[in-house]
């Protein structure tokens, strides 16, 4: 067993006891870079703290989610658009130039579309959200 699926192992057999913790992104980071970059990896283990990790209620900033991005997908256009989709009403979007940084991830104008849509509609919804209280 590889040092990557014995650190998986472990995180699985805690999952329950992590799903109590107050993990931040800066936490999440930290237990991804324990994993090596190949096969993904990093990318089951971000969906499985995503998955169990119940108390993650503060906004992930345009920074930390680049870096997950470019640490966690090895490139690949689906799986950062996977990526964005789990994770795009948790960013922290202030401007306009936050929505390019997020767009420039991304090569294929379909997807570049797709995701510049689900940011307008998702700060839409903020702020009518907001703007009612």
């Amino acid at each position: 067993m590889s040092n990557d699926e014995q650190r998986l192992q472990l995180l699985q057999t805690l999952r329950y006891k992590l799903s109590y913790y107050n993990l931040n992104w800066l936490d999440i980071k930290n237990i991804i870079n324990l994993f090596s970059k190949k096969d993904y990896i990093r990318f089951d283990i971000l969906k499985f703290l995503l998955t169990y990790i119940n108390n993650l209620t503060n906004k992930i900033s345009i920074d930390d989610f680049i870096y997950l991005s470019n640490q966690c997908t090895n490139n690949n256009e689906q799986i950062k658009f996977y990526l964005f989709e789990l994770l795009y009403k948790k960013l922290n979007i202030d401007n306009n130039n936050d929505i390019q940084r997020i767009i420039n991830l991304f090569q294929t104008i379909n997807i570049r579309q797709k995701i510049e849509t689900n940011i307008q509609s998702n700060l839409i919804i903020k702020n009518k959200f907001e703007g009612n209280h």
